[in-house]
């Protein structure tokens, strides 16, 4: 019985020993890029169905309202540099695009536009003047985005990218990754 006694009491002041263990919190917070990559493409889309008119039909509120031109999420630009630029890419989208579908410009891997290599036509001057106004108001609304989302302005390039290669039409140009030689080339979607 004494030894069953001292079990117990051995059993009680070891269980009741102090044990100290040092730990520190792990905060894992895994929706936080889905949200912002969500948030980004967003903006995204909104700059784009301003420019060149909505994706698809159904966001279209016009048969709603019977107003001309009004879009679910218009305006989402951060400042009136990018609300400038964004009129700016409005009012000469009907040109890229014209030129797009001749295949004397793409959209390079960082979803800007470029003149297509090993191409010249009597229009060059007036190309470059169009893809390097382009580029500048393309490059303010990309970091108006990222800054308005936390985001780095490479994280914008993706997303814009990816959206303009959905609207396209085939045929256009886009400067893809390609796994085997390691680099970029382009590509007609």
């Amino acid at each position: 019985m004494k030894r069953i006694a001292l079990i117990l009491v051995v059993g009680i002041v070891w269980g009741c020993a102090r044990v100290q263990v040092d730990t520190k919190p792990i905060k894992v917070d895994i929706s936080m890029r889905v949200d912002v990559y969500e948030h980004v493409a967003k903006a995204v889309e909104s700059i784009e169905d301003q420019v060149y008119g909505p994706s698809s039909p159904e966001k279209k509120l016009n048969w709603l309202i019977g107003f001309e031109e009004v879009y679910a999420a218009d305006s989402s630009a951060a400042s009136p540099e990018a609300a400038a630029a964004i009129a700016a890419r409005k009012s000469r989208a009907e040109q890229v695009s014209h030129f797009m579908e001749l295949g004397y410009i793409g959209v390079n891997h960082n979803a800007l536009l470029q003149k297509m290599p090993n191409i010249t036509t009597a229009q060059d001057q007036q190309i470059e003047q169009l893809v390097q106004a382009e580029n500048r108001d393309r490059q303010v609304i990309y970091q108006s985005v990222a800054a308005g989302n936390g985001v780095p302005v490479g994280e914008t390039y993706k997303v814009l990218f990816t959206d303009q290669y959905q609207r396209a039409p085939a045929g256009w140009y886009f400067e893809m990754y390609e796994a085997a030689s390691g680099g970029y080339v382009w590509k007609k979607k």
